[in-house]
This record gives structure tokens, C-alpha cells and sequence, in this order.
């Protein structure tokens, strides 16, 4: 990947852009609220870093995620050195949003979810990244479980137990993000649904 490539949108699990994802194996995921971001290898090999609308420098950072990036935090090395052509990594960079109840050592971590492959125009499985990228040291949104076709029961019962990264004792998270690696939308898209509370 040469340029920036903005995150797809999660749509809300209502809406007709996701009509059938609960169709076959589902992966539910926490949904977390911090800064959508991302990072790449661009034409050169030189790795860059966005948020959800813009590529990122420097100088015109987005909440300091562009110079954790290229700083040498252990994560930061591991995710540059893990990089490969044609990939880029999403997640959530974890400064104060809406939700404030997060542990402390939470914070300012880059929470991968979603690994997009150029080469394929797809989403690689999270069973094709998630273990790599765990093994290598770095933080991964690890699914809360996986349903095949879930009623609407048992995606709420999701919701009220998503604890992911909360401080003990301070409730629940924001909501769920729900995955279907083999689905596409009636407009053959790939793309997810959230529950949010």
C-alpha cells in the first residue's frame, strides 16, 4: 500500500448495509472507544501511520499515536518489524473518548483489530492474525466468543458481559462488533455490525 486507506465503517446492526451477517460463524468482538488508527509499509517500505480520516506525521499527529509509532516502545518495535507489504494494521488507540472507565494500564496502546489485505480486497480472518500478532508481543482485541448464527438473545447477552479492558468493578464497555469473515453485503461489501449500549 502506497497511501492512506480509511477504515470501513461499522455499521449499526439495524441497518440494511448488514442484513445476514448473523448468517454461518460469527466472531463477537468488545468494541472499544479510543481513536480509530492505523498503520502501513508504504511503495518505499517506510512505515506510516493514520487515524480514521487522515494520514498522520509528526507534526500533525493525532493524539500522539504517529510518534508512538516510530518511538521505541517495545510494541512499536514489534509492530514495524512485523509489517508486511500490502497489509495494514487497524485498531484503536487508547486515549479518553467517551468511555473513561478503562484500566489505567490500558491507556495509550495501540488495540489491534483488523488486519485489511490489499492483495485479496478483504479482511484477513482473525484466526490468521490474531495469534501471530499476540506471540509477537503486540495488543489484540481477542474475540469474546464465536456463534454460529446467533439469535438476537444471545448478541445482547454479549453486550451486558463485554468487560474487555474495564476497571474491575467499573461495569461494562461500550458495546460489541460483530465479525463474519465469510459474509458480504447485498452490495459485495465486507464489512461489520456493532451493538453499541
Amino acid at each position: 500500500m502506497t497511501t492512506f486507506r480509511k477504515y470501513d465503517h461499522v455499521e449499526h446492526l439495524d441497518r440494511p448495509e448488514v442484513v445476514g451477517i448473523e448468517m454461518g460463524t460469527v466472531h463477537i468482538f468488545p468494541k472499544i472507544d479510543g481513536t480509530n488508527a492505523s498503520v502501513w509499509l508504504d511503495a518505499d517500505g517506510k512505515v506510516q501511520a493514520g487515524s480514521r480520516t487522515r494520514q498522520l506525521t509528526i507534526e500533525a499527529d493525532n493524539a500522539g499515536f504517529c510518534a508512538w509509532v516510530n518511538s521505541d516502545d517495545p510494541k512499536a518495535v514489534a509492530l514495524r518489524s512485523w509489517l508486511r507489504p500490502g497489509l495494514v494494521v487497524y485498531g484503536e488507540w487508547l486515549v479518553p473518548h467517551t468511555i473513561k472507565t478503562y484500566r489505567p494500564d490500558a491507556w495509550k496502546r495501540f488495540w489491534i483489530f483488523d488486519v485489511f489485505d490489499h492483495a485479496t480486497g478483504r479482511y484477513v480472518p482473525w484466526d490468521s492474525y490474531g495469534p501471530i500478532l499476540t506471540d509477537a508481543g503486540l495488543d489484540v482485541v481477542q474475540p469474546l466468543c464465536s456463534i454460529v448464527e446467533p439469535s438476537p438473545a444471545q448478541l445482547q447477552a454479549q453486550v451486558a458481559m463485554n468487560t474487555f479492558l474495564i476497571a474491575d468493578g467499573a461495569g461494562v464497555g461500550e458495546g460489541i462488533v460483530i465479525k463474519n469473515y465469510a459474509w458480504v453485503n447485498r452490495y459485495e461489501r465486507q464489512c461489520w455490525a456493532k451493538i453499541v449500549r
